[in-house]
């Protein structure tokens, strides 16, 4: 049997084997717990986007940080059917769903402290997306926030207290969105389930509806 030929004996058995190693390699690597999913005490897993700890210095970069670039599957299950009317201004309090995502490990300066918290420690933080889902108009209308809004959170694109709307043409619904942020854990993983800013569980929601 000359060289070609054994060559061409082997081969098979040489891409098998190869095979066999690739997958158990690959198989182990994948069972392996990867460094941004976290556990905490009280059996909820946290996912991170990177491994960066961020510095906030002080409190205004903090609640302007909100973060809605994570999955939310909206229910569009709400009781505000309307109708709403040109010209005129409306207020829904509360929320149709809550959603918390972009978790984030943070070490806040000295200006935590007036939330009984500690600087320079670690904590577990997030955007907290607060819902309402309103119908679609029956005309050409638009609905428009009517600032000052006093009891609601932020979005990325007013320094003010604030919400942004989208529009769902599949539903069709419009849903309007504000963000909070969410100190969700200390460094020994337990909870501490605060929001900032603080409204006392009273959101509401003012807009108007413009042609």
């Amino acid at each position: 049997m000359n060289k070609k030929i054994l060559n061409c004996f082997f081969l098979p058995f040489i891409i098998f084997i190869e095979f066999i190693f690739m997958n158990f390699f690959s198989s182990c690597k994948a069972d392996e717990p990867t460094s941004n999913v976290i556990k905490m005490r009280d059996g909820n897993t946290i996912v991170f986007n990177h491994e960066t700890i961020i510095f906030y210095e002080n409190e205004y970069d903090f609640l302007h940080s909100v973060d809605f670039r994570f999955n939310c599957e909206y229910s569009f299950i709400s009781n505000n059917y309307g109708p709403y009317v040109t010209d005129e201004n409306y207020s829904i309090t509360g929320y149709d769903d809550r959603f918390i995502g972009s978790w984030e490990k943070v070490i806040f300066g000295e200006w935590i402290t007036k939330y009984g918290l500690e600087p320079n420690k670690l904590y577990y933080c997030a955007t907290i997306k607060y819902v309402i889902y309103l119908p679609k108009l029956l005309f050409e209308e638009e609905y428009i926030p009517v600032l000052p809004l006093k009891y609601m959170g932020y979005t990325t694109w007013t320094l003010n207290n604030s919400f942004d709307i989208e529009f769902k043409s599949e539903y069709p619904r419009y849903v309007f969105y504000s963000g909070f942020r969410y100190i969700g854990y200390d460094e020994n993983r337990q909870g501490i389930y605060f929001e900032l800013p603080t409204i006392n569980n009273k959101l509401i929601w003012t807009f108007s509806v413009k042609q």
